[in-house]
């Protein structure tokens, strides 16, 4: 039987057929016909190379030099686009190569996607279930999924040890195999610590990673600043719009100087706290001209860990100790009453989009983390009963928000709404990792929006993978 040539031809639509010539540096692998005995092939020169109508696949690694590697890059990151002539898909992405992988129908290779889960974080638990719930929907065909755990004395992790703490969602030990990422664009990789894994040598390249770390050192930006250095492609926001969404004092002052209605709002540091109690006292008193209740938070912490309602003045100061047990800033925030609690997801880099809107009905006084994550008796109604008009005004909010605070990805924007006038709303936070439990509103909106939760995590890895593409457009030297 003829074979197909793998040439310039199959690659017409990315213009990559004539940067590959001259720069194969080597056949990584040929999956040969039942009976065919495997070859070594060190050579790789377009056109020469034949595919087997039957032949599974071949998977090849692609030198890079300075002068291409943004353009060749940018070119083997469109596969998708031949994929009618040649399946083809990505194994690893370097500084100074690419591998490719082309292949018959049915039988592509497999993405390497490292699940990051855990964390140095008051939230490791809910990340534990997030990350169970996005590894059983993962498609096992499409993806090489290695789940990575980081402990909560922040060591990274991977092993049986690991896989067993997923499947039981159980907080990830110590004992298993020390791992780490390098900030190092060349490497693409995760490192093994362990003494036998020989001189810290550099795993299988990843393609894309998925960080599912609530809270602190997960979704603040200190983790998207470590997956930039490494040139790692990653689900969610980056690094700014990540910071914005855990500081929920500079996160609504910028929503306030746009123009987005929240509530009323005081924030301080706890330096100033400890030198000026009674004035601080005196400056909250007065903001909100001695009316309660009022919120007291700590101002980078999530699912509402450290979160107390303030009912009279004598519960102000014992509420702002608590809250500075958990982050060195505090804020403030107006007690509205006789409101609903309504969350909308929203999904995209450039173009987003908005889910139907949910409300959520908690089982306590408010939506703490008790209501969230351990009382059955909280509830959630989707779509949420609001007439079309403010339902539509609302997700054009969550929307504007989105774009305001620069996120990518995804990220859900809770509101507060009027339970007598369904118009008038205000922002309550947004969150840039939200949830990703059974229970959790972000992927149940979409669910309700028509896109499944396996649907979901694939549109997260693509929308990863092309953020990532449009960051090596950008030039890095000057000469």
């Amino acid at each position: 039987m003829t074979g197909r040539k793998i040439d310039s031809t199959i690659f017409n639509d990315c213009e990559v057929g004539a940067l590959l010539k001259g720069k194969i540096e080597k056949v990584v692998s040929v999956h040969l016909l039942p009976g065919e005995r495997d070859k070594e092939l060190t050579t790789f020169q377009l056109p020469r190379v034949e595919m087997h109508p039957a032949r599974r696949s071949v998977s090849f690694r692609v030198r890079l030099s300075a002068n291409d590697t943004a353009q060749l890059r940018l070119c083997l990151l469109q596969w998708h686009r031949f994929r009618v002539r040649y399946p083809a898909n990505l194994i690893g992405i370097g500084t100074s190569f690419i591998e490719i992988f082309v292949g018959v129908k049915n039988n592509v290779s497999r993405l390497n996607v490292v699940l990051l889960f855990g964390g140095k974080s008051t939230e490791h638990e809910v990340s534990v279930r997030s990350a169970k719930s996005i590894y059983d929907s993962l498609d096992k065909t499409k993806y090489n999924v290695r789940p990575v755990a980081i402990s909560k004395r922040g060591v990274w992790l991977q092993g049986p040890e690991v896989q067993r703490a997923l499947e039981t969602n159980t907080a990830v030990l110590d004992a298993a195999e020390k791992i780490t990422l390098l900030p190092d664009p060349n490497s693409r990789g995760l490192v093994s610590l362990a003494a036998s894994a020989g001189n810290g040598e550099s795993q299988e390249a990843i393609s894309v990673i998925i960080p599912v770390l609530h809270g602190r050192y997960g979704e603040d930006g200190t983790l998207q600043g470590l997956l930039e250095m490494a040139n790692v492609p990653y689900v969610g926001c980056g690094v700014l719009s990540s910071a914005l969404g855990m500081d929920k004092i500079k996160q609504k002052e910028i929503c306030c100087y746009h123009g987005i209605p929240s509530a009323r709002f005081y924030g301080f540091h706890r330096a100033r706290w400890t030198t000026a109690r009674d004035a601080v006292l005196s400056e909250v008193l007065n903001h909100f001209s001695n009316t309660f209740p009022v919120f007291v938070k700590p101002a980078n912490t999530g699912s509402s860990v450290g979160v107390v309602k303030v009912k009279r003045k004598d519960e102000l100061g014992a509420a702002i100790d608590s809250a500075l047990q958990f982050d060195s800033k505090v804020i403030v925030e107006e007690g509205l009453e006789h409101i609903r609690e309504i969350e909308v997801s929203v999904l995209g880099n450039h173009q987003a989009k908005a889910s139907v809107c949910g409300e959520v009905i908690p089982a306590n006084e408010f939506y703490d983390y008790a209501a969230k994550y351990e009382d059955d008796r909280s509830r959630t109604v989707i779509p949420a009963d609001l007439p079309a008009s403010a339902s539509e005004d609302i997700r054009a909010l969550a929307v504007k928000t989105f774009e305001v605070l620069e996120c990518r990805g995804l990220t859900r924007v809770d509101f507060f709404v009027s339970k007598s006038n369904p118009n008038q709303f205000w922002v309550n936070e947004v969150n840039t990792l939200p949830g990703f439990t059974s229970i959790s509103m972000y992927p149940k909106l979409w669910e309700a929006s028509g896109v499944s939760f396996p649907q979901l995590v694939e549109q997260l890895i693509q929308l990863a993978l092309e953020e990532w593409s449009e960051k090596q457009k950008l030039r890095t030297s000057w000469t």
